[in-house]
């Protein structure tokens, strides 16, 4: 009967953080001073995960990608902004005015060409991810596409493009997916194993803990964690079939 009334009450409280419903007392207040996902905030388990997919997602459209190419649009204004800088302090003969320390104005157009960068480069000292996109020039895209295209050739018609070269700048262009995914799952199940060490802390007797843990809860999650990296390389088997292109007219 002692085995049956743990068992319920674990289920319960699972049950209920998995659907985001936190009226039971294991759920406590919120605790505003830390993270979402660190100390007893992290029984709110639904709410956990869910943070943790917007990071990844955040980290996937910052750092998803081989290279961060300029904007052909964006790079005239910046270019125009710059030599229109560049024309005035020409014209003002210099000053000896310092500049304003504590102004956000950029002072050249490579500060603009910079200004994501630099967003990019704190979100990255924040979470301690790889290595950030290699900035390209519109003109260093081109180059990019260009060499890809002329390393392709295979039987297409002449002044034609083989139809691959779409899969092959797709392939090392996204090149950072793996990682960022892999590191995504382990910070997953990092969070299991402490929402469940939670879980059985405040719900089973002291005696009873540690052996439900070798026998049962385990074994659960390595087993959640083997299943999670078997979908996991069926999406990286799929990322490596041929791209398929459209267009639209």
């Amino acid at each position: 009967m002692a085995i049956m009334r743990i068992s319920t009450k674990v289920h319960s409280i699972i049950t209920s953080a998995a659907s985001g419903h936190y009226a039971h007392p294991f759920f406590e207040a919120i605790d505003p001073q830390r993270a979402v996902h660190s100390g007893k905030n992290i029984r709110r388990f639904r709410a956990v995960v869910q943070d943790l997919n917007n990071e990844f997602a955040e980290d996937m459209r910052l750092f998803g990608h081989t290279y961060s190419i300029e904007n052909a649009d964006e790079a005239v204004v910046w270019s125009e902004d710059a030599k229109s800088e560049a024309s005035f302090e020409a014209s003002d003969g210099g000053s000896d005015e310092e500049p304003d320390v504590g102004s956000e104005e950029p002072l050249d157009g490579d500060s603009k060409l910079k200004g994501l960068a630099v967003r990019e480069a704190s979100v990255e000292t924040t979470r301690g991810r790889g290595p950030r996109p290699q900035h390209l020039t519109f003109e260093e895209g081109v180059s990019w596409v260009k060499n890809a295209i002329v390393r392709c050739r295979g039987r297409e018609l002449p002044s034609s493009v083989n139809l691959e070269v779409t899969s092959h700048l797709f392939w090392e262009q996204s090149a950072p997916w793996k990682v960022t995914a892999k590191e995504h799952i382990s910070r997953i199940q990092d969070m299991c194993r402490e929402f469940v060490d939670q879980v059985l802390e405040y719900a089973v007797p002291k005696e009873f803990k540690k052996p439900l843990e070798k026998i049962s809860t385990t074994a659960v999650l390595e087993q959640s964690l083997q299943d999670a990296q078997e979908e996991f390389q069926k999406l990286l088997k799929d990322k490596e079939q041929h791209r398929s292109s459209a267009h639209s007219y």
